[in-house]
């Protein structure tokens, strides 16, 4: 069976690390193929590298678009028995419902927030259209995703959750030594904050919750919220393997609301490192079911679970195996055998 992924770029960000895992899974079972809208990120070129069947669209964000793209994409399109779209855009939508292909859209949580008012209704009402249609098949990555999907587009999707490959997620060096390299202390209490640096990841109650409490701050990522980070904070920006460094924190926080699923708490879980949240984190808050004591509802009680894990370093490190047992629930080659089936159902 042939698999078409559609993503926007191969920049890095979630849905790249993602559709790449996947991709790679289903190398062993099916015959996949990825497709980007702009050629351009670490994916693409790990594409290019590696000789992977890698589409250039050359579409871009907006519309309308060149015909003659849309001409080619159809093409492209109709080579395949399933289009398996990781981002919408409303000409190549209308594209895929023209051919014979089966169509699956997973909804990674790109509710467009950030977009003016006036592209965000007509955006909204494209991708009703399309989610309505009954040859796509929706699926969410989270349920707390899928309560969004119904709310802003009135579908049902169903849940599969994002993964990764679990025994895959390990730094490549020693935890003393990362932290030594950072002019970190044996004895400093470091909480990791990993992704993006949005106004939607609300790291201001991060560095309130964390303010005179005599941790360090080590925050890894990159974008465009310039929030000023306080003089206990390191910040690393974008780095080569993300998880030297998470595995060398002995705590993280995600501070975000309304999370779709939270890909960094995984990491950091099959790390064995514990992770906290806010009650409001959305995906995040269904990782960690089953452990109300990391759910939190605000900066304060966040503080106070802080400095019970500075106080009780035992507990933290109890709750972070016991973290990294539940982290493979989520390997990709489970949430790979969920697409293959609805792939199937599809024909």
């Amino acid at each position: 069976m042939r698999v078409l992924h559609i993503l926007y770029s191969g920049h890095t960000g979630g849905i790249a690390r993602f559709t790449e895992q996947l991709f790679i899974a289903q190398k062993e079972t099916l015959d996949p193929a990825l497709a980007f809208g702009r050629a351009e990120g670490p994916l693409w070129e790990r594409a290019q590298a590696q000789a992977w069947l890698a589409y250039d669209l050359r579409i871009k964000r907006g519309w309308p678009t060149n015909p003659l793209r849309l001409k080619m994409a159809e093409r492209i399109f109709g080579g395949f028995d399933v289009l398996h779209f990781h981002y919408f855009h409303p000409e190549l939508a209308r594209i895929a419902l023209k051919t014979k292909s089966r169509i699956v859209f997973t909804e990674h949580g790109m509710f467009d927030q950030e977009r003016t008012r006036l592209k965000r209704i007509l955006k909204v009402r494209s991708k009703k259209r399309f989610l309505s249609d009954n040859r796509v098949v929706v699926v969410a990555n989270s349920r707390f995703t899928a309560g969004k999907i119904e709310e802003i587009y009135g579908a049902e999707a169903m849940v599969i959750p994002v993964g990764e490959f679990i025994s895959e997620i390990k730094p490549k060096r020693p935890r003393e030594e990362v932290r030594e390299c950072l002019g970190l202390s044996h004895g400093d209490f470091v909480v990791a904050y990993l992704g993006r640096l949005a106004r939607m990841k609300r790291l201001d109650r991060m560095i309130q919750s964390l303010e005179n409490t005599g941790t360090r701050l080590l925050v890894i990522g990159d974008g465009s919220q310039r929030l000023p980070l306080p003089s206990w904070a390191i910040h690393l920006g974008l780095v080569e393997n993300p998880f030297d460094y998470l595995a060398a924190a002995d705590l993280m926080i995600m501070p975000g609301q309304g999370e779709p699923f939270g890909l960094s708490a995984l990491e950091a879980m099959a790390l064995g490192v514990p992770v906290l949240c806010f009650s409001d984190g959305g995906g995040v808050c269904e990782l960690l079911e089953g452990y109300p004591e990391l759910i939190v509802p605000d900066v304060t009680e966040m503080r106070e679970r802080v400095l019970y894990y500075m106080r009780e370093p035992d507990e933290a490190r109890y709750i972070g195996e016991s973290l990294r047992r539940r982290a493979m629930d989520y390997d990709i080659t489970r949430v790979a055998r969920a697409y293959e089936m609805i792939y199937h159902e599809l024909g």
